[in-house]
């Protein structure tokens, strides 16, 4: 974030014109609203974007907070879009998250049933039950 937002505010590049042509192209997703860093996007309002500093707490007041009902992690990130918040590694991150909630992991429906062969089951008189 920072060498995007040092160039939107001051217009500085990095010497190396490769780097600089790439910054330029991902500085024009970005824009500076008062001092915050905004992603824009063309089917979505602006996103704030968060430092990784702050990222735990937005994590946890969506998952687990009044409104939070411990979902997915795909579906976490997805819902913290919605809120209007934005970071680049906000898919995994979410998963991790999602991974490390206690309540989540002690109630989970794992199924982890060692593999084993099928075995056939045959009924010596089927239908028998119901009579003729």
């Amino acid at each position: 974030m920072d060498p995007i937002i040092d160039f939107l505010e001051n217009g500085k590049l990095p010497d190396d014109d490769k780097m600089a042509k790439a910054l330029r192209r991902e500085a024009a997703k970005y824009t500076m609203i008062q001092g915050q860093l905004f992603k824009k996007g063309l089917t979505q309002p602006l996103l704030k974007c968060l430092r990784p500093d702050q990222t735990d707490y937005v994590l946890s007041e969506v998952y687990e907070g009044c409104c939070g009902h411990h979902i997915g992690g795909k579906a976490l990130a997805r819902k913290l879009v919605r809120a209007g918040y934005y970071w680049p590694l906000m898919m995994s991150d979410s998963q991790e998250f999602m991974n490390k909630c206690r309540r989540c992991q002690k109630n989970a429906n794992f199924h982890k049933a060692p593999a084993a062969e099928l075995s056939l089951l045959m009924a010596s008189q089927p239908f028998s039950q119901w009579g003729h």
